[in-house]
């Protein structure tokens, strides 16, 4: 937990400096490399979560998530970096397609997790489970037994 702290506080500090430091406007080169392997990141998400889906794999939590984080920041990247009516473009394309589609796959990755955990406390105690939410990490803890001689 140390170390998620710290990492926050250095990052938040060069988000700082970044802010303070960097050019309104640059060149970019290879810029059609960056986005198209941008959007390839995003195939391989979108088809490891489908992957998951049709195999009831529970990797299909990971991939949700990061195919979801990838269409959020493409949304991001669109709107921040258009210009004239790509703005225009960018701003329907974020709110009729990269935005519901990632809150479709936040909503496939909250199910899993529901189901999974659901699962796993009703096999425990033989009861429904409280929201993920109010679930710490000791409740799945495996009770150390002390080896017989």
């Amino acid at each position: 937990m140390t170390l998620l702290v710290g990492s926050s506080v250095m990052l938040a500090l060069w988000t700082a400096y970044l802010a303070w430091r960097l050019p309104i406007r640059y060149h970019a080169n290879h810029w059609d490399v960056a986005w198209v392997g941008f959007d390839i990141a995003q195939i391989l998400m979108l088809l490891g979560t489908a992957w998951a889906a049709w195999q009831r794999r529970l990797i299909i939590i990971l991939f949700a998530i990061c195919a979801a984080m990838l269409f959020v920041t493409d949304a991001w990247f669109d709107i921040v970096t258009a210009t004239g009516s790509d703005f225009t473009r960018s701003i329907i394309s974020a709110l009729l397609i990269e935005i519901p589609s990632a809150l479709v796959l936040f909503y496939v990755a909250r199910r899993a997790v529901r189901n999974i955990t659901n699962e796993w406390w009703h096999a425990l105690f033989q009861r429904d489970a409280p929201p993920p939410s109010r679930l710490t990490m000791r409740e799945f803890e495996t009770p150390r037994v002390a080896p017989v001689d």
